[in-house]
């Protein structure tokens, strides 16, 4: 789209209110069949069997992909009914600055610039701030809208496994989109630069070690500038370097604030409880207050995200932290940081939290975790393992369980779904960051479900699981593909979670697992360590189950403590 005021002039509304209508009504129909398809889900009342199990995997799975397809709708939907309100005062802007720069003798150029013959009306200035305001309302609507229908494009994506909704295939001082014909119809801008062959493979669909042969033929100052105008594709494809993507995702951090700003102002409640400005307009009587109030809780929910992120980047304890993953299309924010050189570690660990965890809430308290088990480990590493370099990733990667989802959601905690959509993301991530190097999924609660559904899908190049208040693996042990030693269990006293057995055996029942302890006793450094007691101290400093997990991550395992 043309920025230039004779460009914005011609824009046109209905094209954006047919596209709303056409969300609006899919939406509508999604919901309906989501609910029909709650209904259906297999009972093991009067089904069991391998059958019946497959049967329930499936519905998972197939209530997953409808709530990716509600997601991307509801994106588009919001982004397409805000735009056409947002184009309307732009319109009225630029009427009223055509009207007063008539009505004063002022002549507007098709670039905006507002010539005054005599040089002495004092409206020039007036009609300058009008046509800027337009200027900037017609930007951000164009921002914003190109990029909802990228995240939208990004959730269809990720209903047939593609983590990545549209790939950047051109370089140098213009870089082209390409995704599907809508998106390559209003977001596609001319390459004035030299573009990749179309035999060079698509980071949305190949394979991380193809990702790094592409990122590979490269120049430095095509990866600097896929960095600075593809910061949505670098940040988030697997198997760049983690450099690239920690900077393209902090280009895309700064971005995505600005957007949850714009968002969280328009839906912001007046004092009477009503929702004001353009969101009251494009949505109230449309899809009812409820569901913007929940829009606008998400919206906060995920600037407080962002500034949980920016606390923990912006730590002063000299540790390097690289910004991995950062994805606000879904229904919570979805982050992913790394304590340490991500590229020069020779011991990787990754740790995956359960339920209730978000970023705005929990990324710092883990991230402080995080950086505790991370400098034991590397303490561990050069003084008693190979001298190798360690980092330890916070991700949050996927859509926790939440308290609220409890009763009558798909991503209750007493279901697979929420493990089962994760397991998908977490384990194309543990693919590009293992190979090589000495790789430790470490799992927390429903995190521990997670990680084992992850690791189940095979080709995750992880070397040890460790499983931490497990309610269960979510898999038999046999699909895991690891032998059962480097499958470690910690089970605190008092831990009521992992005594469930609610998605599979007891860990710390499965004969041959590692089981590690958890109780106060003497540590191979002299220490005492301390115990463990419930759901939440498993990483607590000084405890003895931080220290197996350090020494697993270390790769030394003979320096644990077991439970007796």
């Amino acid at each position: 789209m043309s920025g230039s005021v004779l460009g914005i002039g011609q824009w046109r509304s209905a094209p954006l209110e047919s596209g709303h209508a056409v969300a609006v009504r899919a939406r509508s129909g999604l919901a309906h069949a989501h609910a029909d398809l709650l209904q259906a889900q297999p009972r093991g009342d009067w089904w069991t069997g391998e059958a019946a199990a497959e049967a329930s995997v499936r519905h998972t799975v197939a209530v997953s992909r409808l709530a990716a397809l509600d997601e991307a709708w509801g994106v588009a939907m919001a982004a397409l009914g805000l735009s056409v309100d947002v184009l309307a005062s732009t319109e009225r802007a630029l009427q009223q600055a055509d009207s007063l720069a008539h009505a004063h003798g002022l002549v507007v150029s098709p670039d905006g610039e507002v010539i005054d013959p005599a040089g002495v009306s004092p409206a020039a200035a007036e009609v300058r701030a009008l046509l800027g305001h337009a200027s900037q309302l017609a930007q951000e609507a164009d921002v914003t809208l190109a990029a909802a229908l990228s995240r939208a494009m990004a959730h269809l994506a990720s209903t047939h496994g593609s983590a990545v909704g549209a790939s950047c295939v051109g370089v140098g001082v213009g870089l082209e989109w390409a995704a599907s014909p809508v998106s390559v119809m209003l977001l596609t801008a001319p390459s004035r630069g030299t573009a990749l062959s179309s035999s060079s493979p698509s980071p949305a669909a190949a394979a991380a070690a193809d990702v790094v042969a592409w990122w590979g033929e490269l120049t430095s100052a095509e990866r600097a500038q896929a960095v600075a105008e593809c910061p949505n594709l670098v940040g988030a494809t697997d198997g760049l370097p983690a450099w690239a993507r920690d900077q393209a995702n902090r280009v895309l951090l700064d971005r995505e604030e600005r957007l949850l700003v714009g968002r969280e102002i328009a839906l912001r409640p007046s004092p009477d409880g009503l929702l004001t400005g353009l969101a009251e307009a494009a949505t109230i009587g449309t899809f009812g207050g409820g569901a913007r109030r929940v829009e606008y809780t998400e919206v906060v929910s995920k600037l407080a995200a962002i500034q949980a992120v920016r606390q923990v980047l912006g730590s002063t304890d000299g540790q390097v932290r690289q910004l991995l993953l950062v994805d606000m299309s879904g229904r919570d924010a979805k982050v992913a940081v790394s304590v340490g050189d991500l590229d020069r570690a020779d011991h990787v660990a990754v740790l995956v939290d359960g339920f209730t965890t978000t970023a705005g809430r929990d990324l710092v308290g883990a991230d402080a975790a995080a950086t505790q088990l991370t400098t034991l480990a590397r303490r561990e590493s050069m003084g008693w393992g190979d001298r190798g370099d360690v980092a330890t990733v916070t991700w949050m990667g996927y859509d926790a369980p939440q308290l609220a989802d409890t009763l009558l959601s798909s991503h209750s905690v007493v279901l697979r779904s929420s493990a089962e959509a994760g397991s998908v993301a977490l384990a194309a991530f543990l693919a590009s960051v293992g190979g090589g190097r000495h790789l430790t999924l470490i799992g927390h609660s429903y995190g521990s479900t997670t990680a084992g559904v992850a690791v189940a899908r095979g080709n995750t190049a992880v070397d040890d699981l460790v499983v931490m208040g497990s309610p269960g693996l979510g898999v038999p042990t046999d699909r895991l593909g690891l032998p059962l030693p480097r499958v470690h269990v910690l089970e605190a006293d008092e831990d009521l979670v992992a005594d469930l057995g609610w998605f599979g055996p007891d860990p710390d029942r499965i004969s041959g697992v590692d089981l590690l302890g958890t109780s106060g006793e003497r540590l191979p450094d002299g220490s005492t360590g301390l115990p463990s007691v419930g759901h939440s101290e498993y990483l607590a400093p000084g405890s003895t189950s931080q220290w197996n997990v350090a020494a697993v991550v270390a790769g030394s395992g003979t320096r644990v403590r077991r439970a007796s």
